[in-house]
């Protein structure tokens, strides 16, 4: 049994995030959604996610609700499809895990890293 650094299984991880209240319970840094509606005026900007049918489904209803004027795409798959697929020359590629950023061809790649982390 895999365990990733906080000590769950892919399993439990996706278990969480493919509860039907995970998504109604999020919030959002202060002022990021203003943020992003300023960015995507001057900008196109596309949500990239990686989840299950399930948990891209939740996710997909909060964020279409939030940032209806975004485009998402969505990947669904274990190991065979990854954010590393999607074309992003040219692009700034933020993500929270920097294997994501290693596969990725986007021009510039952020690590993202919450407060408190």
């Amino acid at each position: 049994m895999n365990r990733n650094h906080d000590g769950f299984t892919s399993d439990q991880i996706e278990g969480i995030f493919s509860n039907d209240n995970f998504y109604s319970s999020i919030q959002f840094y202060e002022d990021a959604v203003e943020v992003i509606y300023r960015l995507s005026s001057k900008h196109k900007v596309k949500f990239v996610t990686k989840g299950s049918h399930k948990n891209n489904s939740n996710k997909l209803i909060l964020m279409n609700k939030v940032f209806p004027y975004i485009d998402m795409i969505t990947l669904t798959g274990k190991e065979t499809v990854g954010k590393g697929d999607v074309d992003m020359r040219g692009a700034i590629f933020i993500d929270d895990h920097s294997e994501n950023l290693i596969s990725t061809n986007a021009k510039h790649k952020i690590l993202f890293e919450p407060y408190g982390h």
